[in-house]
This record gives C-alpha cells, structure tokens and sequence, in this order.
C-alpha cells in the first residue's frame, strides 16, 4: 500500500494521517506502551516532517519519548538534508530507528553519523541463521556492533523457540515476530505465556 501511495504521490497525506491515528491510539493505552511508525524516504522532501510529527502529538497529547519512527537505509540517499530533518526530530524528543539493517544499500557510516535509538536487524538473517552460518555471522556481528555503540539491537521475524534462545545467548535485547505475538488490534499487557515458559526454559 505504501508503494501505490508513492507512486500516486499521496504518501505524504497517507503519512500525516498514519502518524496522527497512532499518536491517538497510544494515548488511549492504558499500560503506557510505545508505539512505532513507519516513515517513507519520500516523506522528508514532499513534507514538513518535523512539524507533522508535533502536530500529531499536540493532537493526541502524547508524550514524545513514546513515539519512534522507523526509517530504512534508503532514506540517506537523498542527501545530508534528510540528517538534518533526522536532528530536527530527535530534538522534538521522538525515538529514531533504522529498519531493515543489513538489506539495500548498508553503510556503516549511517550509524557512525547519527545516533539511533534502536537498530532493526532484518528479519532475512533471523530466518536463516540457525542453519547458514554466513547468516548467523552477521546477526552476531550485528549484536556485537550494537552492544559497543549503545543501541538497542531489534531482531525482527521470531517464528521459533530455537530463535528465540539463539538471540537471547547472545544479548539480544528487544525481539519482535509471529512467535512473540501476531497483529491484533487488541495490545497485549505482556508476552504470551509459551513465549515466557520457553525463555525460561531456554
């Protein structure tokens, strides 16, 4: 859907609403969780993001600190000017995270010249690193980088125990996928019990 509305040049309406629904919806939350959105590349030059984030948080009378947009890699692209529109959200107090790490045009010097509160390791290297090694390298590599700059490592795509045990061993420290929970538009007050007893057991 994302695609069709950049095609159609609509994202940054899409965008604004996307924004201003999930900044209601989290306000509405009684257990206080944070909620993630989603920025398209193209959102930074057809809009004025930073003031479309305030608004919607204005509107919804959210706190800043429990909203994060998500960015993929693609974003850098398009010049240093994105960096600034980057510096110019963090100032309003939201988190930034890089989706996707490790697809596309992956560059070590994303993370070496901004500062991400969470760094999302793509799900294409979880489904795979229990039976390909090359895959396993480069989740560990991954959560070792993570660990030495002081971000919070996100593994995406947990459909298994054995997955779940492999990132827990190493550190991991925020996991997300069908295994922890399945979209609902209900939010869960905690994990569902198998994914506690399995930790545990673990």
């Amino acid at each position: 859907m994302r695609k069709i509305a950049e095609d159609c040049g609509l994202i940054a309406q899409l965008g604004a609403w996307v924004v201003r629904k999930a900044c209601r919806d989290a306000a509405g939350w009684e257990n206080g969780l944070n909620v993630s959105v989603n920025v398209s590349p193209i959102q930074f030059t057809t809009s004025d993001l930073p003031n479309v984030i305030k608004a919607a948080l204005d509107d919804a009378g959210l706190e800043a600190k429990r909203l994060s947009i998500e960015i993929t890699e693609n974003t850098f692209l398009q010049g240093k000017q994105n960096i600034e529109v980057l510096k110019a959200l963090r100032t309003l107090g939201v988190g930034i995270v890089m989706d996707d790490f490790g697809t596309g045009y992956s560059s070590l010097s994303y993370l070496r010249d901004f500062q991400f509160d969470k760094v999302k390791i793509d799900r294409s290297f979880i489904w795979d690193m229990l039976n390909q090694p090359h895959s396993a390298a480069i989740v560990d590599a991954i959560l070792s980088l993570g660990h030495g700059l002081g971000v919070d490592i996100v593994a995406e795509g947990i459909e298994t125990a054995e997955q779940l045990a492999y990132l827990e061993e190493r550190s991991c420290s925020l996991v997300q996928g069908y295994f922890i929970g399945r979209p609902s538009q209900t939010i869960a007050e905690r994990p569902r019990t198998e994914v506690l007893e399995s930790s545990v057991a673990a």
